[in-house]
């Protein structure tokens, strides 16, 4: 619940927003995007469910919006490139053998 209380909050403060903080790209941004990486993308019990699925991700429309315009930026690919997330063994730091 409190996961989808703070989607909630931060979805709406991004409402007519493209960033964070004076619609600039800031470590604001760069703090808060891994977290909701890993509720679009990661956290897969072994049922099948997703974070996405149970906090019904879809419907925080301004966050999904705001990670897509953060996604596209060139150096957030370059650093999604350095460490990528592996759904199948969750080895996200490739440097370290499991």
């Amino acid at each position: 619940m409190e996961v989808q209380r703070l989607c909630s909050v931060l979805d709406l403060h991004l409402k007519d927003k493209v960033y964070l903080v004076n619609n600039e790209y800031t470590i604001a941004d760069m703090a808060i995007f891994p977290w909701i990486r890993q509720l679009l993308i990661g956290y897969k019990h072994s049922s099948g469910h997703t974070a996405a699925s149970v906090l019904s991700m879809e419907k925080y429309t301004n966050i999904l919006k705001w990670y897509e315009n953060i996604l596209n930026r060139p150096a957030v690919q370059k650093g999604i490139t350095v460490c990528p997330f592996n759904q199948n063994n969750n080895n996200t730091k490739p440097w370290i053998k499991t």
